[in-house]
């Protein structure tokens, strides 16, 4: 196995991930010569984990040859999720059964919507890909960087976050609606990734209610306590996907036991410590970095189908079920014993993050009352940036 071989496999599957940028090579070759330090990146991310000597070990296996193989990657990002999958694997079933099982290669996938945004596993040609939507990311990103302003009573910052996170979302529907009933302006899913850019910007201008919405997440404000807990959310993400694999639920044509593998993550993490969990600086035990972990990924998929049911997709069935399994993973890790200054912190966690729920649902309260007007502007704005392009092209032709 090497990195070619990967990446014609995901080029060979592309359509199954919805892969906005890998999918178009002019427009990805754009994207990523916006970011010049995006391969130095990658190869220093690398350099952080070549001193371990399991990794180095497994380095040396036919499965991972390309472990340490900077063109293995696309995005910096992903060198950071191959090898927390992989520490996560070696803490559960040890280092000798990794060797037994079939690679495992994670994956970022930039997808032209927010609806298309859950993570999934998947078994292509000998390979079992974790795909993280960079929408799930950048949804949980806004979750973390929420919770800090609710701490910091920040209520204007709070409230502009959370409108940028729900106009993104809409944006995506309006475009996708647009598209749907204007056959004829069928594009390509990158070049509608950018459309989607667009129209989010103009509709701030638009529609007043939106024009201050702001989600400021830069590496200086999005630091400390919050930055671990997007890191979190995260990890139990990847855990229940490696469930999957493990469970051998990932395969096309199987059904998985999403209740399963919420299970099997509590497991999986439990067999981990805090640090591996959270990331660095807690000093907590990792009963109580699972019951973060845990719940910020269950408030994670309440809010993306809190948007969904809105938007008016049929979404009730799911938005139920991952209501049931949120129940039965919490009754399960509750029964864990914690300190009384533990038990403590995470109440005021709680409290945090309902605050935090209820302001998001004050705001979608607010943007379902004018709908109607925020797709009406939108509609108009898709349809004038199309007449823009067909100038553009008219006048370079």
């Amino acid at each position: 196995m090497n990195s070619d071989k990967i990446h014609q496999i995901w080029k060979n599957n592309i359509f199954r991930f919805n892969d906005a940028i890998r999918s178009d090579k002019a427009i990805f070759n754009e994207f990523i010569e916006l970011d010049r330090l995006h391969s130095q990146r990658i190869s220093n991310n690398i350099s952080f984990f070549k001193k371990e000597k399991h990794f180095l070990s497994l380095s040396e296996h036919k499965n991972y040859q390309w472990l340490f193989d900077p063109k293995s990657y696309t995005f910096g990002a992903e060198v950071f999720f191959q090898f927390r999958v992989l520490t996560l694997l070696i803490n559960y079933i040890g280092f000798k059964n990794i060797l037994s099982i079939p690679p495992i290669v994670v994956r970022e996938a930039v997808v032209p919507t927010m609806r298309l945004s859950f993570p999934t596993a998947i078994f292509l040609d000998e390979i079992s890909f974790i795909v993280l939507p960079m929408g799930w990311l950048d949804m949980n990103n806004y979750l973390g960087f929420g919770i800090k302003q609710v701490n910091e009573k920040k209520t204007m910052k709070l409230e502009q976050s959370i409108q940028e996170l729900q106009l993104r979302f809409f944006s995506d529907e309006i475009l996708q609606e647009h598209l749907l009933r204007n056959f004829h302006l069928a594009t390509s899913q990158s070049m509608a990734a950018l459309i989607k850019i667009e129209l989010s910007i103009r509709l701030k201008k638009q529609v007043s209610f939106f024009k201050d919405a702001h989600g400021d997440i830069l590496p200086n404000t999005f630091t400390g306590l919050y930055q671990r807990f997007a890191y979190g959310c995260e990890s139990f993400t990847l855990a229940h996907e490696i469930a999957h694999i493990i469970n051998n639920e990932h395969k096309i044509g199987a059904t998985p036991d999403e209740y399963l593998a919420d299970e099997t993550a509590i497991s999986i993490l439990l067999n981990s410590n805090s640090e591996t969990v959270m990331g660095g600086g807690l000093n907590i035990s990792k009963e109580l970095s699972l019951l973060f972990s845990n719940t910020l990924f269950n408030l994670l998929g309440n809010i993306h189908f809190k948007l969904l049911s809105l938007s008016e997709y049929n979404s009730n069935a799911q938005k139920e079920e991952f209501k049931n399994r949120s129940l039965e993973t919490g009754k399960k890790i509750l029964k864990l014993k914690l300190s009384e200054s533990e038990s403590k912190t995470y109440r005021t966690f709680l409290m945090l993050l309902k605050e935090y729920s209820k302001t998001f649902d004050t705001i979608l309260s607010n943007v379902k009352d004018l709908k109607t007007k925020l797709y009406e502007e939108g509609d108009k704005i898709v349809s004038s940036i199309f007449e823009e392009e067909d100038k553009d092209a008219a006048n370079n032709g």
